[in-house]
């Protein structure tokens, strides 16, 4: 194998294998609910509203802004992401 192709299979496993440990918290992660009837799933922290949430729909945090008031979720049964203030998020499930 020439080491242009080497140092591309080397770029490539290193990236699959940072793919799957970055996935692996979210995989990992409980399921929570929501405390509200409704909510509104936003592009970005106070951004546009793309979708809107109903109970009950199960989530997955995968992050938080720095001070915990907003959270980026996934759907569980659609795959929907996006961000939604963290206070309308119930305590995880097991």
């Amino acid at each position: 194998m020439s080491s242009g192709r080497a140092s591309h299979a080397v770029a490539v496993a290193l990236t699959a294998g940072a793919l799957l440990v970055a996935a692996a918290p979210a995989a990992a992660a409980p399921a929570r609910g929501l405390c509200v009837d409704r909510v509104a799933l936003r592009d970005a922290p106070g951004g546009f509203a793309i979708a809107h949430l109903r109970r009950p729909q199960r989530l997955v945090v995968l992050d938080r802004t720095a001070g915990g008031r907003w959270s980026l979720v996934r759907a569980r049964r659609t795959g929907t992401q996006g961000w939604l203030v963290s206070a309308v998020l119930c305590a995880p499930s097991r």
